[in-house]
């Protein structure tokens, strides 16, 4: 009677774990604090598509924003709320959160049922199991941390994917913005050409250019035309690259662009960056750090669950019951014999450990790098853009207009004019190249500052500068 009652109480205990636990997982896991975090860093407000409703507000806000010339502000706001692969990324939260979840509960108990029918005499013989990993009761706490550490993690992960997606949207409005206006460039210097080549077409005529020079001209004159076509492609390119950004489709790519970059104002060029100090605020601001650290965390915390699960990976406790003339009851216990494997082979956590610690200081010291290459870029730059504005674009004014007045006093003839005039559009189309690197440098080095670093490392890697 003693042994019924004990094996009752576990069979209750047992049964108790059925209706325990029982949790559910958030609607929009961890997107408040993703989007807060968002908010904080880069001043932009995100939206999970969970409805007809919301969803239906998001298109107004988008439809009234193409409802303007864009600009990186807007094209920006726009790939925040409606880039797909951003939804796509809030499903991550939402699996590592139910992982978390899933780790604060027991493991369903096992029943097993069987029945033994007899051959010759005797009676029918039923047998009942119920058992439970006794272990889970332990390990919840632990693996609720390692769950905890992996969510955490795949937070600091989001929300540095969104800030790239945010940035490289800003930079892909700056490409499709200085290639429209390369397009207007190009046209007046493919003018130019075509004045200069219809000019040797007559001067050839009346014998006063060799065959070659009029070949020199038509060369030159071809050579604009694939120019301007080229950047009419590279316009193309620019606006498809700039609406998948954006995941705009239909009627909605048909948007107009601001036709002018951003005037850099004096106190921009005249701001010096100190490597250094940039250096301490990527590092205390990086995103992907955190990420990392969070790695170290979850590893050291897997080499504990590993260490206790080694030598017995399993218990298992339960109650049976057996019938044959009468019923019989009592607790069991199973668990395997650690014979031929003692877990040894499963010891790997610690080189784990040591290896996301390493990949920390190895991402440690590759942003500090890619900072400073980032400095160097931006202040490269920013010189070129002062020279062109303090220097070259006031030369080729005042060659263009000294060769004016000697055109005028017919010192000079129309084919230099038109060559002075040439050379002037040119030095404006490297003082645009100038300025849009100096705009996407910008938001490469406040996306340092920001915490993400994805689409910097990627300029880098390049080893090369900004067409």
């Amino acid at each position: 009677m003693h042994q019924f009652r004990i094996s009752m109480r576990i069979l209750t205990l047992l049964l108790m774990t059925l209706f325990i636990g029982c949790a559910k997982v958030p609607h929009q896991p961890g997107f408040d604090l993703v989007k807060e975090d968002v908010s904080d860093r880069i001043g932009y407000g995100l939206h999970w598509h969970t409805g007809p409703a919301t969803d239906m507000q998001v298109a107004e806000n988008i439809e009234q924003l193409l409802g303007k010339p864009l600009t990186a502000d807007s094209a920006v706001r726009i790939t925040l709320i409606n880039n797909r692969r951003i939804q796509e990324f809030y499903m991550d939260l939402g699996i590592s959160k139910a992982d978390l979840v899933h780790a604060g509960l027991l493991s369903n108990p096992v029943f097993d049922a069987s029945v033994l029918f007899p051959l010759n005499s005797g009676g029918t013989e039923i047998n009942l199991g119920l058992t439970q990993r006794f272990f889970d009761i332990f390990l919840i706490p632990l693996k609720k941390r390692i769950a905890q550490s992996q969510f955490e993690e795949v937070k600091a992960m989001v929300s540095s994917q969104i800030m790239d997606l945010a940035y490289d949207a800003r930079i892909a409005f700056f490409e499709a913005q200085a290639d429209v206006q390369r397009i207007e460039l190009l046209r007046q210097k493919l003018l130019t050409a075509e004045l200069s080549y219809d000019l040797a077409v007559r001067l050839r005529e009346a014998g006063n250019i060799t065959e070659l020079v009029l070949h020199e001209q038509r060369d030159h004159y071809e050579t604009s035309r694939l120019k301007l076509r080229q950047a009419e492609t590279s316009l193309n390119l620019s606006r498809e690259h700039l609406n998948r950004m954006m995941g705009l489709w239909g009627e909605q790519v048909l948007w107009k662009i601001e036709d002018q970059l951003p005037e850099i104002q004096s106190e921009d060029l005249e701001d010096g960056f100190e490597p250094s100090e940039l250096e301490s605020i990527a590092i205390e601001a990086s995103l992907d750090l955190e990420a990392a650290r969070q790695r170290i965390i979850t590893a050291g915390r897997l080499v504990g669950i590993n260490d206790a699960t080694a030598l017995i990976p399993s218990f298992e406790l339960g109650v049976k019951a057996e019938k044959n003339d009468d019923w019989a009851l009592g607790p069991s216990v199973s668990f395997p014999l650690p014979l031929f494997n003692r877990g040894l082979a499963r010891h790997h956590g610690p080189f784990n450990f040591r290896k996301q610690q390493e990949s920390y200081t190895a991402l440690a010291v590759e942003i500090r790098s890619i900072t400073r290459e980032s400095v160097y870029k931006l202040e490269s730059y920013k010189d070129m853009v002062i020279h062109y504005q303090n220097v070259i674009l006031p030369l080729r004014e005042r060659i263009v207009n000294e060769t004016q007045l000697q055109y005028n006093a017919m010192e000079a003839g129309p084919m230099d004019l038109l060559r002075s005039k040439e050379h002037q559009i040119e030095a404006h189309l490297q003082y645009l190249t100038a300025t849009k690197n100096y705009w996407i440098a910008r938001a490469r080095m406040e996306q340092l500052s920001s915490g993400s670093i994805s689409g910097v490392k990627q300029d880098v890697s390049s080893g090369s500068m900004h067409r």
